[in-house]
């Protein structure tokens, strides 16, 4: 096994020592020129990038060597220093990849799995700044490349469209639909995920190197255990955030049905888009409340009465949530869970004009 590692960390070192050879030898400079730079990440991040999968091979460098000099030391730390580094070096390039190179008329994009295009500057049919500030450039008819408002150099690239002449156009934001709803919460729900499983895996970590656990397990099962739980704790925040989105996304539907109308047009109508704002209510109106985050929206024809549900406020209350019981137009109660930093605005709008009894007013 130590063999095997020993291969795997020599060819990381090598792989790494060439990538910060070609940033340290082509480094990515600053300029003010409007006619030759490169729109890619700073030369400060890329480094900072390439320094997480550099920072675990050193270790398990660390530790190679004291294997050589005799000292006993647990190979399962290896192992995981080992996959970090390996796992790491593919989002390394992913972030590093994407560029985009201007050299008087000539312009030659990246995207972020090093696939490359190259076009004349005449070639330009426009340019548009999307609602994220990111912006996409088009020519012959297609998607020449899109490049994020925090990348270095967009301001030259804008003066550069300026002085040529290309178009540069401002993309409104898009009207919010009920399948983009649920689309942007269950980003939202992913993300908190992968976030609480990466959490859980670095505690295991430590607690197995520090506090014994899974000190009886056999060798090389720890790393997957860890693994599991890893995975396994993504998954179920990912399914406790996203369930209860689902049942939210219904109620649109069945609003839909008992007042015959489309929750997309209404949208459209009044303007409703997507917010930048995950977790803001996106729209607040006398006939519509809309909270983006949690993928909630009720049409004030719909709502006859709302009331808190005190059964559950003590439970409820230490997870920052409250819960409503609503009764509808269709002649259904139905119980809703809302997160506490929405109260205010739900309940303003729902006195602004129904008989509200939360036992508080």
């Amino acid at each position: 096994m130590e063999t095997i590692i020993l291969f795997i960390v020599v060819a990381l070192v090598l792989i790494l020592a060439l990538a910060w050879i070609y940033i340290i030898r082509k480094p990515v400079k600053e300029t003010t020129s409007t006619r030759k730079f490169t729109v890619t990440l700073s030369q400060g991040w890329r480094k900072a990038a390439l320094s997480v999968p550099s920072g675990f091979t050193v270790f398990a460098v660390f530790f190679l060597i004291m294997s050589f000099l005799g000292v006993e030391y647990d190979i399962e730390i290896l192992i995981f220093l080992t996959v970090l580094a390996i796992l790491f070096l593919p989002v390394v390039w992913f972030v590093v990849a994407k560029r985009l190179d201007v050299d008087l008329d000539k312009l030659r994009s990246r995207n972020n799995f090093g696939i490359t295009k190259e076009i004349h500057a005449n070639e330009i049919e426009k340019v548009v700044i999307e609602t994220d500030d990111s912006f996409t450039i088009y020519a012959n008819g297609k998607n020449f490349g899109n490049f994020g408002k925090e990348l270095l150099h967009v301001d030259n690239f804008y003066q550069y469209c300026e002085e040529a002449g290309h178009y540069v156009s401002k993309e409104q934001s898009k009207t919010l639909k009920k399948w983009g709803l649920l689309v942007y919460v269950f980003r939202s729900a992913l993300v908190m995920g992968l976030g609480f499983g990466a959490f859980m895996g670095i505690i295991t970590l430590v607690l197995h190197f520090t506090g014994g656990l899974y000190a009886d397990a056999p060798a090389g099962e720890v790393p997957l255990m860890v693994i599991g739980l890893t995975l396994g704790s993504m998954a179920l925040i990912f399914v406790i955030l996203f369930i209860p989105t689902m049942r939210n996304i219904s109620r649109i539907s069945v609003q839909e049905r008992t007042l015959g109308f489309c929750f997309d047009d209404e949208m459209k109508k009044h303007n409703v888009t997507n917010p930048k704002d995950p977790f803001k209510p996106t729209y607040v109106s006398p006939e519509w409340f809309v909270a983006y985050g949690g993928g909630l929206a009720f049409r004030r024809d719909f709502i006859v009465q709302v009331k808190r549900n005190e059964n559950f406020q003590r439970r409820l209350e230490s997870i920052g949530r409250t819960q409503f019981i609503v009764s509808c137009a269709d002649g259904k109660k139905r119980r809703i869970t809302i997160n506490n930093f929405l109260i205010n605005e739900f309940e303003t709008w729902l006195r602004s004009d129904l008989n509200t009894k939360d036992g508080h007013s």
